[in-house]
């Protein structure tokens, strides 16, 4: 039976037990984020604290400075809703966002350390392009006139500046200055994930793994299943999720060859590896 388908493409100190309300250390982690074991080789640590149906998660410096809060809906802490928030090391208020079930709403601010505005935008989905609605220097001049302009962005390379140019609200070109000698780089704004191999080694290892189920058949169900997955830093495939199905059977077998993928080259995005999530629809069909 044939079918097919198509793709579209720490322990600082001891932490108090108590019930649904102390802050609990899950978790170390070294100057790159890597989870680590030993609190002696940590830079930063996690804690989650659960509240009614919320899990506030709160990110420190081993020092004990605060670096970042989350609030999530489930204790796999997959699902962002609420509010988002980061922080410079002196305390002040970096950044912040909110999110509802796992989405984006409304806008994201950032904020120099003098506490001024310097960039507000908005996103519709992980993934989107950022779309830019202010953005000032730090003495509060607008950087961008009706949606054109060059802003300066974060660049974790020491001995550079980064910058993108804007055009309709969006960034088109990005390139970074040396301090030292003056000379300007140009950089790749996004390089999406590639599975190993391309796409026609990814649709012969998913082809491989599909089978129409018995019963599917037998009611002469067909349709397409979209599944949605995000490829993280390490290439990983993870968050597998059917967005959209047709029937229970069908869903699962989309969703087991869609995490069956092997590790694939991650995606990129200013020079620096980022996540990318991605949506595959299978068609399944019968003659």
């Amino acid at each position: 039976m044939k079918f097919c388908f198509f793709l579209t493409i720490a322990l600082l100190a001891a932490s108090r037990v108590t019930a649904q309300s102390a802050e609990q250390i899950t978790g170390y982690f070294n100057d790159q984020w890597e989870a680590v074991t030993d609190p002696k080789t940590a830079a930063f640590y996690k804690t989650v604290e659960q509240t009614d149906s919320i899990y506030l998660v709160r990110h420190y410096s081993i020092s004990g400075k605060k670096q970042r809060y989350a609030e999530y809906l489930d204790e796999a802490l997959t699902k962002p809703h609420g509010k988002m928030l980061t922080y410079y090391e002196s305390g002040a208020l970096k950044g912040e966002e909110r999110w509802d079930h796992g989405e984006h709403v409304g806008t994201q601010k950032t904020y120099y350390e003098n506490g001024s505005l310097q960039k507000e935008s908005r996103t519709a989905a992980l993934g989107a392009e950022e779309v830019f609605i202010h953005c000032f220097s730090k003495d509060g001049r607008e950087l961008l006139s009706n949606g054109k302009g060059v802003i300066q962005v974060e660049t974790p390379e020491p001995g550079f500046d980064l910058y993108e140019e804007v055009r309709d609200s969006v960034a088109v070109f990005a390139y970074k200055v040396s301090r030292v000698t003056g000379d300007t780089t140009s950089i790749a704004l996004e390089k999406p994930a590639e599975y190993k191999g391309g796409i026609k080694a990814m649709n012969r290892h998913i082809e491989g793994r599909l089978t129409y189920p018995k019963e599917a058949r037998r009611k002469r169900v067909s349709g397409s299943v979209f599944v949605s997955f995000v490829i993280d830093k390490k290439g990983n495939v993870t968050d597998v999720e059917v967005v959209k199905g047709v029937d229970p059977a069908l869903d699962a077998v989309a969703f087991a060859a869609i995490a069956s993928m092997k590790p694939w080259i991650p995606g990129e995005k200013l020079g620096q590896v980022t996540k990318c999530r991605f949506v595959l629809p299978i068609y399944f069909r019968l003659p």
